[in-house]
């Protein structure tokens, strides 16, 4: 199968580089989870990536708040609260894996993973491209 999320830079282009960086790394972990989960369904592997992109998110998410922070974006603490979920989310499901999910439970959170970044970019991450147009 194919790329389950492909990059676009002028879709997901945020106005700030540094998060267009992380954003694209973010989707490659997520490609490379839905190709292992499809080609090998390899469980140490699964297990490997999935800790892999919750580390990767968590990295970003401080960056992100970090520099919110240091610009005292208005959204910040919605942005937190939406970062917060979904760190969470990810965490339950790595622990679920761990204890032995079904395949179709797999894909529903890769699908949940796709549909979640997808959204956050072009919804919450596109408020702060006018904001920090001409700070960053």
């Amino acid at each position: 199968m194919g790329l389950i999320v492909k990059w676009d830079k002028e879709k997901f282009d945020v106005g700030v580089e540094l998060f267009n960086t992380h954003h694209k790394r973010l989707i490659d972990l997520l490609n490379l989870l839905h190709s292992v989960v499809d080609s090998t369904n390899n469980k140490k592997h699964i297990e490997i990536i999935f800790n892999e992109l919750a580390k990767y998110t968590v990295y970003h998410f401080k960056a992100e708040e970090k520099i919110m922070d240091e610009y005292n974006y208005s959204h910040l603490g919605l942005h937190h609260f939406e970062h917060e979920k979904f760190v969470n989310t990810v965490l339950d499901a790595i622990e679920a894996y761990k204890k032995g999910v079904t395949m179709i439970e797999v894909i529903k959170l890769l699908d949940f993973l796709r549909e979640w970044i997808i959204n956050h970019i072009l919804k919450s991450d596109m408020k702060y491209k006018e904001f920090f147009k001409d700070k960053l």
